[in-house]
């Protein structure tokens, strides 16, 4: 599931779903350098469009350009655990019943830390291991 905000409505140079068709074009017609160009924007304009982080790596990979990936991925997490920890705002009662299912879930320690990243942040962890370990 790709996630996004109001930030891709906001055109660059392009419309956003022009800069994805572009980046889409570029890709198969196996132009990976204009496609990663294009992806980039997408994810300047988005920091969480998570298809164009998603098709970036794979470019990255393709490449071989490992620094680059390890770069995205951490660009790339630290954008969604900003938005996943600003969350919504919710009544008094409903943040109660929610801390209390989440412990009882065994989602939560003690103190109502997350013991489980959400999705893409805890498939992005593992793909950086990898990464990392291919640099050294």
């Amino acid at each position: 599931m790709a996630h996004r905000n109001k930030a891709i409505d906001k055109p660059i140079d392009h419309k956003p779903q022009e800069l994805l068709d572009q980046a889409k074009q570029a890709e198969a017609e196996e132009d990976i350098e204009t496609a990663i160009d294009f992806y980039e924007q997408i994810i300047k304009a988005d920091d969480l469009n998570e298809f164009a982080y998603n098709r970036l790596l794979i470019l990255y990979r393709k490449k071989k350009a490992y620094v680059k990936e390890v770069k995205l991925l951490d660009r790339g997490i630290a954008a969604f655990e900003k938005h996943f920890k600003a969350g919504t705002k919710h009544s008094k009662q409903i943040t109660s019943v929610s801390e209390q299912l989440n412990k009882a879930l065994g989602l939560t320690d003690k103190k109502g830390n997350r013991l489980y990243d959400p999705e893409p942040i805890a498939k992005w962890k593992k793909r950086r291991e990898v990464a990392v370990k291919r640099i050294k």
